[in-house]
């Protein structure tokens, strides 16, 4: 049961690191400004549970920022060890968020 969780766990890591990921390569491209529609769109298919859509957005994201698209759509897709909508809120998560050290590097 502990080992379960231990890899749920490391799995919803995985989805918000790669979140993270595609927000740096669109700040890094000054496409920024797009990420609340973009949040939004995502929230709206995980929430009604449309994969397919969810998955052809973020695959059109990758290609338009000449990114490698991330294994971890797969288990978006599949719903085997984590279901879709968890996996899908922990990846917007990563892509809304903001990196912990840039933060506390502003404060000081």
């Amino acid at each position: 049961m502990q080992e379960q969780k231990g890899k749920v766990k490391a799995i919803l890591y995985k989805a918000y690191r790669s979140g993270q990921e595609l927000r740096r390569a669109l700040e890094q491209n000054n496409a920024a400004n797009k990420l609340p529609g973009i949040g939004y769109r995502l929230l709206n298919f995980a929430r009604v549970g449309d994969k397919n859509t969810f998955a052809d957005s973020i695959i059109r994201l990758y290609v338009s920022q000449s990114m490698k698209v991330p294994d971890i759509l797969l288990s978006m897709l599949n719903d085997y060890e984590v279901d879709f909508e968890t996996l899908a809120y922990a990846y917007i998560s990563g892509l809304l968020g903001e990196d912990f050290s840039n933060k506390n590097a502003e404060e000081e």
